[in-house]
């Protein structure tokens, strides 16, 4: 027997340890790429937060996004067969999208479903897509990925894309139907991260078609919740319209008296709710009385668009 036939069983290990080392120092560079793109993601998308996340970046998040796609694009590139390929076009997609750069997001997007279709980065991917069609006002599109989702989707993008359906209707100016959506959504999710959101916007829906009463009830639940400063304010200056709207001035009044307490004086948002106290006031008062409030009014905030009313 050949001498080196003899010395194939001794080379065999060498070289299958050979290969393993290559394919592993492969792996490994493909996941360091990936590993610092996303990091760079991360960094510029800390601050990010809703649904749906239409804000575009600036500054240093900007240029981290930028950055991020580009070692993405990379990865994506020359690992098209990795575990790590789906997840970077998808990341790139978020990074075009939000630094405004809306094509080359929407490509991206599409690229996921329709390479890595059977992938579980595919409907984040579609869903992204319809949100940004929603961002840039092309509904039709909007509402073809939203179809596209509704079957095979999870918990979490279903709930999304009803959110954003019954979103699209409103914005849309189809009140009758965003009506329907959004109670159709609280319905399916009362507990949701998004549905102080969605009750919100069905009240203003609500509003929009004169059904003020169903509002009040929409509005008074969402009164009684801890909220944050600005929805809170938002929720009780709705609700106190509202009162007025449905012929109840004395409630009306009580809320905009406990919104001007924790207003700062001398700001356009304390001479707002005096005009508004004051208005209720003076339509209940004679006219001598009436008179003085207003009068009391402009004195008060001599330089505002209340005193111009008054």
């Amino acid at each position: 027997m050949n001498s080196n036939m003899k010395n194939i069983p001794k080379l065999l290990p060498r070289c299958l340890a050979a290969a393993l080392l290559i394919s592993a120092a492969g792996g490994c560079a493909y996941f360091n790429s990936y590993y610092n793109a996303k990091k760079l993601y991360d960094s510029g998308t800390r601050s990010r937060q809703g649904f749906p996340d239409t804000l575009l970046a600036s500054g240093a998040q900007a240029t981290a996004l930028q950055q991020a796609a580009d070692k993405f694009a990379g990865v994506a590139a020359s690992y098209p067969g990795s575990r790590w390929a789906a997840l970077s076009l998808y990341y790139m997609g978020n990074c075009f999208f939000f630094t405004g750069q809306n094509e080359k997001a929407l490509r991206k997007f599409q690229e996921v479903w329709q390479f890595y279709g059977q992938g579980k980065y595919a409907p984040l991917a579609r869903m992204n897509s319809a949100v940004l069609n929603y961002k840039t006002g092309d509904y039709p599109a909007a509402l073809t990925d939203i179809q596209f989702l509704r079957n095979g989707s999870g918990q979490q993008i279903l709930r999304r894309i009803s959110f954003l359906e019954a979103e699209v209707a409103q914005v849309s100016g189809d009140y009758a139907q965003a009506a329907i959506l959004w109670q159709r959504f609280l319905f399916n999710h009362p507990k949701s991260e998004l549905t102080v959101e969605a009750r919100f916007k069905y009240a203003k829906v609500l509003i929009a078609l004169g059904q003020h009463s169903q509002a009040v009830t929409e509005l008074e639940l969402l009164a009684g919740k801890r909220l944050p400063q600005t929805t809170g304010y938002q929720v009780k200056m709705l609700l106190a319209q509202s009162y007025q709207a449905t012929g109840q001035p004395e409630k009306a009044l009580r809320l905009y008296q406990s919104l001007l307490k924790k207003a700062l004086p001398g700001t356009p948002q304390a001479a707002l709710l005096d005009l508004l106290v004051c208005q209720i006031q003076a339509a209940a008062a004679a006219d001598s009385s009436a008179v003085k409030l207003y009068l009391q009014l402009a004195q008060k905030h001599p330089h505002s668009l209340a005193a111009s009313v008054a």
